[in-house]
């Protein structure tokens, strides 16, 4: 809306408007609308249902999806009506300043499901649901000399979701905060290497309301870290070993990834430790063009589980060898 406002005036003439001026504050107004992303709303309804043990073959009203309800005279003493419906609607919007992104969010939905008189439903909202990134950092310090682009990206949401049967008082409800990246940041060196890193932190707990009031709690930090770097070379490397060189006329992509995570599940209700599990993992992987229809590359992979609850301890180590013909 302000960005068609301010498209009333002639931009031709943007430099020859006086301060204070009605051009000149349309000017204004469409760079301070500039800096919002569109507005977007999404909302959308779905239903669904079936009859069993009917003495007649539904109409076509209902084989098209035009109805979702069928005569009562076709029921039999044994037809029972599963019904599925499900709402969503959810609401976004962001704003650049600068070399400064941020986004928002809003997301709500319902679905229900059962038999008559046996249904349950589950209701979620996640909000807020809020990330931010800041580019250039490189230009702000004296990293240009070693870096072509730094970035730093973070988010924050929190959701709710609600769950039982109708009629009745909810018999689950949970509590969820992601924070995924609670910190990140993206690199590129001045040799076109590229590093990414991200912290990350779940955090989430779970009532129950059934015959046994119970209280859960889950935590789960992660952290991880990609390096990745293309190079080519056609007049060959020089190889110590065997003392030759081996050439690369097309793209040779090499990328490790490490990842550390830690899990904790705790019963708040009891005061017992439920889980406590550590998992490291590094992967490598390189892959190269061998032709414009032939691909190839090898992969690997070793983890190593720890799950301190149960005194458990696993280590898992793969490598593969890979070819992709195109024809």
């Amino acid at each position: 809306m302000i960005r068609w406002i301010s498209q009333l005036r002639n931009e031709e003439n943007d430099t020859k408007h006086i301060a204070g001026s009605p051009m000149w504050l349309l000017m204004k107004l469409e760079r301070v609308g500039s800096m919002f992303s569109p507005l977007n709303y999404s909302y959308s309804i779905n239903r669904s249902s079936s009859y069993n043990y009917v003495l007649s073959r539904a109409d076509i009203m209902y084989q098209l999806g035009l109805a979702d309800t069928i005569p009562s005279f076709w029921f039999s003493d044994y037809t029972n009506k599963n019904q599925s419906y499900s709402k969503n609607y959810s609401l976004s919007s962001g704003m650049n300043l600068y070399n400064i992104s941020l986004n928002s969010s809003y997301s709500n939905s319902y679905s229900s499901t059962g038999y008559t008189g046996n249904k349950t439903e589950n209701i979620s909202v996640r909000w807020p649901n809020i990330s931010g990134s800041i580019s250039n950092i490189q230009d702000l310090f004296t990293l240009k000399k070693y870096f072509r682009s730094i970035t730093l990206r973070s988010s924050y949401s929190v959701s709710e979701t609600k769950s039982g049967k109708i009629g009745e008082d909810y018999s689950r409800i949970s509590y969820s905060q992601n924070m995924t990246p609670l910190i990140g940041v993206g690199m590129m060196t001045k040799i076109s290497l590229n590093i990414d890193y991200s912290y990350s932190i779940t955090k989430t707990s779970t009532y129950s309301f059934s015959s046994i009031e119970t209280e859960r709690e889950n935590k789960n930090t992660s952290h991880n870290l990609s390096l990745s770097y293309s190079f080519n070379s056609p007049t060959g490397i020089n190889v110590p070993v065997i003392n030759k060189k081996i050439k690369f006329k097309s793209n040779v992509n090499l990328r490790i990834d490490f990842s550390y995570s830690h899990t904790l599940e705790y019963d708040v209700t009891n005061d017992n430790s439920l889980q406590d599990r550590v998992i490291y993992t590094i992967s490598p992987r390189a892959d190269y063009n061998f032709s414009n229809n032939v691909t190839g590359g090898i992969n690997g992979s070793f983890s190593r589980s720890n799950d301190r609850k149960r005194g458990d301890e696993r280590m898992n180590i793969s490598a593969g060898i890979w070819v992709l013909f195109r024809f």
